[in-house]
């Protein structure tokens, strides 16, 4: 069954009904492996571009309408393929040669999947003026070789899967990620390429999420490290260019993952970035603005949200994204809707990604069972199961650890692993000064092999107050490094230095090695004394971990007896 993006190419009534067959047929008898776009040219008329891993790219189109078969014997002539197609395969093919796919196979056809050959012929359809796939071609057995017909039979053509990537970015150059090597693109990097062989972009499914989910309100749930917040970020760009007259609103939690969605999102005038509660402090009523504390941040969201619907449609947005959802509760989601423009919202985009295992909060009345007044989820959720970021080894503890200090949680989405890689280290140091010394040893190693100081994060149970007197270890060592809570706004500026931060405030990133100390000694807001709180904000540490991870605990805790079992159960 071929990937269709859009899925719905086979049902849609705005392109020709031999289009929809075309769809149909690819979806019901083409390989997994094939992947199939449906794309119009400058006349709005559209075509068909399909990627055969074993054969190469056609653009296919399907006239909508059969040509008049003439009198008086003359020989009828029926259309070609358009200009705008052929030049349309000539892009695909100049995008290509950049990529190191300089001989891969590309060509045009016109697919005809409702007439036999002889029938074809009679309507003037010729293979000698332009390749035709006919009824004969769309069978399971004969689609593949009619494709390596058109694309000239080149038994050599089998792209490895970083091939089908490259291949695929040739396609659609929006869905590559970044380039090989940057830290904080929120993907993985292959360990086993080398930083020049790699290209990093969507997948197939992120990708028809990110530019052909439905419009009004839709939830992404998936577990850490699925590809969430990248969906959002590319989503925010698709739209922009679809429709540059939008105005589009992202918001998230924490000012740092805030700071990374901007950068990644460019300078684009219609995308603002926000945190939630900066949001909420702008539009509160001033006599709220200074109460601290939660009541504060609650308060200001409720008068914020009283304040925003008497706005009127400019001030307010074409579509809105939510990332870390689980983070907001009923207030914060609130508000994010009320941001929406409320006429006609169906036209709108309203989209909120979350991970109820990152819910760190732990609301007694799960606020995250919220939704639009009216409105339900069912029906509206894509789920995303497959975990890109994490090894099995850095994934496994981490989910063991949650397991154990939250045996019983509901809505449990059990995560696929992508990749292997090294195990992750436990360590038991003597007190939380050891483990600061054996991480800034560690950090020190890693350093002396090359690997860069801006792909290192240590994090820290306690305190920010703690951990400054913790990074004495890294001073004693000469290691580069940047407290993080000096200044959260200079965590991506900040270069050639290992950040240091305390397990919450670098939330949504991630690092190629993530060194994590006082695991119990883990800081709750207010005091809180929750085992399971404490354990999901650990789980959130650890999942940051793209290639390597170390943690270490001392003294006697909760946290620590959930990471031995964790170790220890790992097969």
């Amino acid at each position: 069954m071929a990937f269709l993006l859009p899925e719905n190419i086979p049902t849609r009534n705005d392109i020709s009904s031999r289009l929809n067959m075309v769809g149909k047929l690819l979806k019901d008898i083409a390989p997994d492996k094939v992947t199939v776009w449906l794309r119009r040219d400058d006349r709005e008329e559209a075509h068909l571009l399909i990627l055969d891993p074993s054969s190469g790219i056609l653009v296919v189109e399907a006239p909508s309408r059969l040509p008049r078969k003439r009198r008086w014997g003359r020989q009828p002539q029926a259309p070609g393929i358009r200009e705008t197609v052929r030049r349309g395969m000539s892009e695909i093919q100049g995008r290509a040669v950049p990529a190191g796919l300089d001989d891969l196979p590309v060509a045009c056809a016109l697919a005809l999947p409702d007439l036999r050959l002889p029938d074809a012929e009679s309507y003037g359809w010729r293979t000698a003026d332009a390749p035709l796939l006919t009824q004969e071609d769309f069978q399971p057995d004969r689609l593949r070789v009619a494709f390596k017909r058109v694309l000239g039979n080149r038994p050599d053509c089998a792209l490895t899967e970083q091939q089908i990537q490259k291949a695929r970015s040739a396609v659609n150059p929006s869905i590559i990620i970044g380039k090989a090597g940057e830290q904080g693109r929120l993907a993985f990097r292959p360990p086993e390429l080398s930083p020049e062989e790699i290209l990093r972009v969507l997948d197939r499914r992120q990708e028809r999420v990110a530019e052909h989910l439905g419009w009004g309100y839709r939830m992404i749930r998936g577990v850490a490290g699925s590809g969430k917040t990248l969906v959002l970020i590319h989503r925010a760009r698709h739209l922009a260019r679809l429709f540059p007259q939008w105005r589009i609103l992202v918001l998230c939690f924490n000012k740092a993952l805030s700071l990374e969605l901007q950068r990644q999102i460019g300078s684009n005038g219609r995308v603002e970035v926000r945190t939630l509660d900066a949001l909420a402090y702008e539009h509160t009523d001033p006599r709220l603005k200074k109460i601290r504390g939660d009541a504060g941040f609650r308060q200001r969201r409720e008068s914020a949200t009283e304040m925003v619907q008497s706005l009127n449609d400019n001030a307010r947005f074409d579509a809105v994204l939510v990332d870390e959802a689980q983070d907001l509760g009923r207030t914060g989601m609130d508000l994010a809707w009320a941001m929406l423009k409320p006429r006609p919202r169906d036209m709108g985009n309203f989209i909120m990604a979350l991970d109820p295992d990152q819910d760190i909060f732990l609301r007694k009345k799960r606020e995250m069972d919220w939704n639009p007044p009216g409105m339900t989820a069912q029906g509206r959720t894509t789920l995303f199961r497959r975990n890109y970021r994490n090894t099995r080894g850095i994934l496994e503890l981490a989910w063991g650890l949650l397991s154990e200090v939250s045996p019983s949680r509901r809505d449990v989405i059990e995560p696929e692993v992508a990749r292997e890689g090294p195990q992750p280290s436990v360590l038991e140091c003597g007190n939380l000064m050891d483990e600061a010394r054996v991480i800034a040893g560690r950090v020190k190693e890693l350093l002396l092999r090359g690997v860069k100081p801006d792909s290192i994060l240590v994090m820290f149970g306690p305190g920010k107050g703690k951990i400054a007197e913790l990074c004495e270890a890294f001073e004693r060592s000469g290691v580069p490094y940047y407290f993080v809570p000096r200044k959260v706004d200079d965590v991506i500026r900040s270069v050639g230095k290992v950040r240091v931060s305390t397990l919450r405030l670098l939330k949504g990133l991630e690092f190629s090695r993530v060194l994590i100390g006082g695991a119990n000694h883990v800081s709750m807001p207010n005091g809180q004394d929750d085992p399971e709180a404490a354990g999901r904000l650990l789980y959130v540490g650890m999942t940051r971990a793209i290639d390597d991870l170390t943690v270490t605990y001392s003294g006697a805790g909760p946290m620590g007896a959930a990471l031995r079992k964790a170790r220890n159960s790992r097969p």
